[in-house]
């Protein structure tokens, strides 16, 4: 559920929070974030804060979601055209 946004000349962010979440996960907290990095170019920050309320099954988890969500790269790379040429 996205449950804040916000917009500033040079920063747009939203923040969707998990309200029934995958099973082992008990706080789901995820900050998208667009950066103006001069007149035709973004930067693209991802937030993430997550707990199973296990500190050992956490730390198994984060290469999981940091593998999942390392696609995005190449997906905004390829969605957005760059490199420009």
């Amino acid at each position: 559920e996205i449950t804040e946004d916000h917009h500033t000349e040079g920063t747009s962010y939203f923040i969707d929070e998990g309200k029934k979440l995958p099973f082992g996960l008990k706080r789901w907290h995820h900050k998208h974030i667009v950066h103006r990095a001069g007149e035709k170019n973004s930067i693209i920050e991802d937030n993430m804060q997550f707990s199973s309320g296990w500190l050992f099954f956490d730390l198994l988890l984060y290469p999981l979601l940091f593998l999942a969500f390392l696609p995005r790269v190449v997906q905004y790379k390829n969605y957005f055209g760059w490199p420009k040429k």
